[in-house]
């Protein structure tokens, strides 16, 4: 949580206690995280389709994939989903402000189908909504594969 307070810091001049709130409440809710976000990058024009960049941390191991797609979240979950290598299906896309100000930040919420049929929630919190959009993608995504892998584990341990 250090870190993500670091960050917060240094994108707005002034951290109100809401902030730190909002922080330690994302936290709780998040799972481990499998796949973890490194480096973003997104250039998007009038007219153009937006160009994004992703590197993201899977089991220790840095992977590097950039693309397109008809809008820069669209383009960064199609991204998301080359490098984890899981068909899911996007439900459902919420954004809120959780703090005031130009630089309040922003909380996305994200309803996602994974290939066993199950819905997940996945949060993500930032004064930048793209990335919020990217880290509730994830948080959705590291759910869905820790319940799976816990699903697996009892499912050994019982014998089937």
């Amino acid at each position: 949580i250090f870190t993500e307070f670091k960050q917060l810091a240094d994108k707005k001049k002034e951290v109100f206690d809401y902030d730190l709130m909002a922080l330690v409440d994302n936290e709780i809710a998040s799972s481990p995280k499998i796949y973890e976000l490194l480096y973003l990058s997104v250039l998007s024009q009038s007219g153009k389709k937006p160009q994004v960049s992703i590197r993201l941390k899977v089991k220790g191991k840095q992977k590097s994939v950039s693309g397109s797609g008809s809008g820069p979240v669209d383009a960064a979950y199609k991204i998301i989903d080359k490098i984890i290598q899981k068909k899911t299906r996007l439900l459902d896309y919420q954004i809120r402000s959780v703090t005031v100000g130009k630089d309040a930040q922003g909380e996305v919420t994200v309803k996602v189908q994974g290939p066993d049929k199950q819905m997940i929630l996945g949060q993500g919190l930032s004064t930048d909504i793209i990335e919020a959009s990217v880290k509730a993608y994830l948080d959705a995504i590291n759910k869905m594969v820790y319940r799976s892998q816990v699903s697996k584990k009892g499912q050994a341990a019982h014998g089937v």
